[in-house]
């Protein structure tokens, strides 16, 4: 983030304010300017065409316009501001003030009375003005991460014979060969595939150790982060940048079924 504490202060002092503020997330430029819906009492009437900023949301995706909190947000700072008012007599017509029409206005006509208390008010609501203003920056600059695409899924079917069953696939079946190893295949047909891999059918690599399903996804660190916080796999399980250029994790689930997910990466 890169506006100064005190641009910070004077956003979320125009906020408090009724001002609508927009933010250049590119030239970090901001610019206020007066709610329509609360300053409309001169006699000139507000026109929007001569207050907004050159650059509008159609026009520049990067321009956070900041309008206010909720008032659910507004709410909750009034209650965390009660508890730290000395006076008890205080707290409770604040706390009342709170549970009426209007909660904002009467929480603050109570403050007229208190000049004192008025004061830490101020102080107390811009300093969590400030922490909101941060956090909605935060919140505009921060790149999420994308959910998960499930794309498909592919059976790696095991041989003892790769090159027999290459020609088994091609002709029976109307399968083409996509990759060749010695030990691993890749075959296709319309938009179905069929991995083969080789196992030498001993004690050590058996033949029938369990189905293997490639899923292939796309954005695969959302899913794999969720993996992770479940508890399914531990964190250093995710493989980057595979020989074969993927990145992939893989599983077992209760039947010893080995279940693996793929993003397929260009290099």
């Amino acid at each position: 983030m890169s506006l100064t504490n005190i641009q910070i202060t004077e956003i979320a002092e125009n906020i408090d304010a009724g001002l609508h503020c927009f933010i250049d997330l590119d030239k970090w430029m901001v610019e206020s300017i007066p709610d329509p819906n609360r300053h409309n009492q001169d006699n000139e009437q507000w026109n929007p065409d001569n207050e907004q900023p050159e650059e509008t949301p159609e026009d520049n995706r990067r321009l956070l316009i900041i309008r206010g909190v909720s008032k659910m947000e507004q709410q909750q700072i009034m209650h965390r501001f009660i508890p730290i008012v000395d006076s008890r007599t205080v707290q409770d017509q604040l706390r009342a003030a709170t549970k009426k029409k209007r909660a904002y206005k009467k929480f603050k006509d109570v403050l007229y009375k208190f000049p004192t208390v008025q004061q830490e008010w101020f102080d107390f609501n811009i300093t969590n003005l400030e922490k909101y203003v941060e956090r909605r920056i935060r919140e505009a600059t921060t790149t999420p991460h994308l959910p998960t695409q499930f794309l498909h899924a592919t059976p790696v079917l095991p041989t003892v014979n790769l090159e027999r069953d290459l020609q088994w696939y091609k002709t029976h079946l109307g399968f083409s060969a996509l990759h060749i190893a010695p030990d691993y295949a890749v075959l296709r047909r319309a938009g179905i595939y069929i991995h083969l891999q080789w196992h030498a059918d001993t004690k050590d690599d058996p033949l029938l150790g369990g189905s293997v399903v490639k899923f292939f996804v796309k954005n695969i660190d959302t899913l794999f982060q969720e993996m992770v916080d479940k508890g399914v796999v531990p964190p250093n399980k995710l493989r980057r940048n595979t020989a074969w250029n993927t990145h992939e994790f893989g599983l077992y689930d209760l039947n010893n079924n080995a279940i693996f997910f793929v993003e397929e990466v260009d290099r």
